[in-house]
């Protein structure tokens, strides 16, 4: 790929939107600044970091998965990031079939090319004693999980060391930018930037150039578990909820997904909601050893928002991963990257920022 001219990039916010995006420009040769302000509670660092190709009720593939994985896999391509591989755990999801319906739904599936690569039938009883699957189930393959606020932390110290990169540990002052010439005020940030790419994640609801994108706050709690020995370690449980090994005798367990809430902590109902569904797939016993709550920035259609702000043309978003954060973000990264520097003719409709506004879609 023909390299472009080094670009002064500001970064807002340092989850993993901002990460992925701060890794894919630097590795093009571009000067980043990244001003964030460190909140325990962001979605990114509260997320489980799991991973997933077949999702939804009905099970379905899902968005650009094989351009995802591809984009993931590509994360520690670059030798300067190939410690990161350490944070990514690829590992098999079992789903137990709920009924003969879904089994019969999912025979037929398993012969199609699109779907015969990434799942596999799990055709006897899946340590039946402990786990509830009596027709046995789906085993999806290249699925996993990530350790995401390690792995940001990491990227962030890669840059610093390797390449022309820095942190600012800030909130950032929307009234210190002229957004028509790129010019900060902001103390730590003063300069003139090319590219001023918001990935605040639900920061973006009160960014005053981005009020007309349409974000939808989903709440999600998760658990920490010590149980009872039986269900293994080589794979991650999904039926209703998740259940991600995370070393004998321990286990992350969620996620809730609701759309109405009034905080972002957590509550008994969320624990309950998802306690009652590892109670409903085994019969082990299990302790709360602790909770987690965080607010996901979703869209409508479930697709990242990307691309240039319509008036400000160094205004940029990169927004939008909701719970697929660690699939999204690479990938988002990448062809927004892509499209910024001249590489590719458009970004797509689905993931447009100006899908928002009538006039422009």
């Amino acid at each position: 790929m023909q390299m472009v001219a080094s670009k002064n990039v500001l970064i807002v916010g340092g989850g993993l939107a901002g990460c992925f995006m701060a890794m894919e420009s630097a590795k093009r040769g571009h000067r980043i600044r990244l001003v964030d302000r460190y909140n325990p509670k962001s979605a990114s660092r509260v997320a489980a970091g799991l991973y997933n190709v077949i999702t939804g009720r009905e099970a379905n593939k899902t968005w650009m998965a094989d351009e995802m994985l591809a984009a993931l896999a590509a994360v520690t391509a670059h030798p300067a990031f190939e410690e990161l591989g350490k944070f990514i755990h690829p590992m098999p999801i079992l789903r137990p079939f709920p009924d003969g319906t879904n089994y019969n739904d999912w025979m037929v599936r398993l012969q199609d090319p699109e779907f015969s690569w990434l799942a596999a039938h799990q055709g006897i009883p899946y340590r039946p004693d402990v786990l509830k699957n009596p027709i046995g189930g789906l085993r999806i393959l290249p699925c996993g999980w990530v350790e995401t606020e390690a792995i940001c932390k990491a990227i962030v110290e890669i840059l610093t060391a390797k390449f022309d990169f820095q942190r600012v540990e800030s909130p950032f002052y929307y009234a210190s930018l002229n957004p028509n010439t790129g010019e900060c005020s902001q103390p730590g940030l003063e300069d003139t930037y090319d590219e001023i790419i918001f990935a605040e994640g639900m920061g973006i609801m009160g960014n005053p150039w981005f009020q007309f994108v349409e974000i939808r706050p989903l709440k999600g709690q998760i658990l920490e578990l010590k149980m009872e020995d039986g269900l293994g370690e080589e794979q991650i449980l999904l039926r209703k909820m998740f259940l991600i090994p995370q070393g004998r005798p321990f286990y992350t367990a969620g996620s809730t997904y609701e759309l109405h809430f009034e905080d972002d902590e957590t509550d008994a109902e969320g624990i309950k909601t998802i306690t009652d569904s590892v109670e409903e797939v085994t019969p082990l016993g299990f302790e709360v050893l602790s909770a987690r709550a965080s607010i996901r920035p979703t869209t409508p259609n479930r697709r990242p928002i990307l691309g240039r702000h319509p008036e400000f043309e160094r205004l940029i978003v990169c927004n939008g991963l909701g719970t697929k954060g660690v699939l999204q973000g690479p990938y988002s990264a990448l062809i927004l990257r892509d499209w910024l520097d001249g590489h590719a003719q458009s970004l797509g409709k689905d993931v447009s920022v100006l899908r928002f506004l009538k006039k422009f879609a």
